[in-house]
């Protein structure tokens, strides 16, 4: 089906689905990333991130499938409109970081929604460019 629909939302879905059940974790990670990254973005965001939580736990990710969650609903409960704005930086932000970089990425920016939605979400842009590069210097 991806041969025949590789942007298709609805294979992805199932495909991730499918290696979250097969327990291939990484590789349903993939699918529900390249779902956040689609233009237009999925009907349903918050359906994707959930897959992409037990896509994590699959892969032994527990601590940032939990970061992930607990930042997705305080985006939900405390920003409002500029939720779906971090939905869409989330994949972009965490590509390439270690498992421990991404969890202190999401807790961080789940600190600073006290000062914002805004402040957040400038907190996951930054930290995802900046992190990267402080390993490559290291």
């Amino acid at each position: 089906a991806t041969y025949i629909a590789p942007s298709d939302p609805d294979v992805l879905a199932a495909l991730g689905k499918s290696n979250i059940e097969l327990g291939n974790g990484d590789r349903a990670l993939f699918a529900y990333d390249t779902m956040l990254l689609m233009t237009p973005p999925p009907r349903r965001p918050a359906l994707v991130h959930l897959g992409r939580a037990r896509a994590l736990l699959a892969a032994g990710k527990k601590a940032g499938a939990k970061a992930a969650l607990a930042l997705a609903g305080a985006f939900a409960s405390r920003a409002g409109g500029i939720a779906a704005d971090a939905w869409a930086v989330i994949p972009e932000a965490l590509a390439g970081l270690s498992t421990a970089d991404a969890t202190r990425l999401l807790t961080r920016a789940h600190e600073f929604l006290e000062r914002g939605g805004g402040a957040a979400l400038h907190i996951l842009i930054a930290g995802g460019e900046i992190l990267p590069a402080k390993r490559a210097l290291l």
